[in-house]
């Protein structure tokens, strides 16, 4: 534990300072992936909620991909890390780190698509199914509402904008299993 401690130490704050998206490992022989995190550099016990920045799946299609923001106050913060050293034989070991979405002692290799701002992550087990997913999106700004005002029937709404971007506004009435409905059109 104590080499692991002294690479988190040393090595990782200048990875995050340099906004490194993804830490691809070996070495131990199973399948471990983060949340998108920053700022864990002890042991498992030291983990704060304030150190994962997004507790999500990273799924496009279930909490969501990952973000980071390439301009704003959160620059390039946040980092997976991932253990991918089952792609020959997985081993036993202890599987309990906190910052970790997923441990698996499961056969596969790690399959990453790059296209633009998006990275795609996928899983893939010696039999050909994809167990685990993710994607990293790196975004140009992020919206700030700065001012929101609600009379009887209607609600204003304002907002930095950023030029040549397009905005739409929409609700739904639910955030659990949110469905949007558009109300507005496209807005300069």
């Amino acid at each position: 534990e104590i080499d692991l401690i002294q690479m988190r130490e040393n090595p990782v704050p200048i990875l995050e300072s340099f906004g490194v998206d993804l830490v691809l490992c070996g070495h131990s022989h199973c399948y471990v992936r983060s949340f998108l995190m920053r700022g864990h550099y002890a042991n498992s016990t030291s983990l704060t909620p304030s150190m994962i920045l997004d507790n999500g799946s990273g799924r496009s299609d279930d909490t969501g991909a990952y973000t980071k923001f390439t301009t704003g106050p959160t620059v390039n913060q946040g980092t997976v890390y991932v253990v991918a050293g089952s792609s020959g034989w997985a081993t036993s070991g202890l599987l309990n780190h906190p910052a970790m979405y997923i441990s698996w002692l499961r056969m596969g290799s790690l399959v990453l698509d790059v296209d633009g701002q998006t990275l795609q992550a996928k899983f893939l087990r010696e039999n050909g199914d994809i167990d685990d997913y993710f994607s990293i999106i790196k975004v140009d700004s992020m919206l700030r509402v700065t001012a929101l005002r609600q009379a009887a029937d209607s609600m204003m709404l304002t907002w930095q904008s950023l030029p040549g971007k397009q905005y739409q506004v929409a609700h739904t009435p639910e955030l659990t299993s949110p469905i949007w409905n558009p109300v507005s059109g496209s807005i300069p």
